[in-house]
């Protein structure tokens, strides 16, 4: 039986979403051999510039009416830019992780060129 698991990226830059999506593509090919029975079949939301406030907003409509098995979202560098920072991570995972399918999630926290980020901010509502 082959079981295909459905990968959604949530980033908040395109080509950080290009450049992800495509190593996982190669991971996926790389270990085709040890999981024959398994496809990923990945699906792009990104929106470059947004912060994790407009992405709460659209978390159905793009993300969650398609049904991932798994979800990977990174607005650490955009959410510097947001008062509303906690708000809208914690209304996005929320969503995310009372769905109905309850898929897991991958965040991530770039910095930008400076070496900025809000990690500290997302962090606590990822380890609750």
């Amino acid at each position: 039986m082959i079981k295909t698991v459905y990968c959604k990226f949530f980033l908040m830059a395109v080509m950080m979403l290009l450049s992800y999506q495509n190593i996982f593509c190669q991971q996926t090919i790389k270990n085709n051999d040890k999981y024959p029975y398994i496809t990923v079949q990945f699906y792009n939301a990104g929106i470059g510039t947004t912060n994790s406030t407009f992405g709460a907003l659209r978390t159905y409509t793009d993300l969650l009416q398609y049904q991932p098995d798994i979800v990977i979202f990174e607005f650490s560098i955009n959410d510097s830019q947001n008062d509303r920072v906690e708000d809208g991570t914690e209304g996005l995972l929320r969503q995310i992780l009372t769905s109905e399918k309850g898929p897991a999630v991958i965040m991530l926290a770039m910095m930008n060129q400076w070496g900025g980020n809000v990690q500290e901010k997302h962090i606590p509502l990822a380890q609750h």
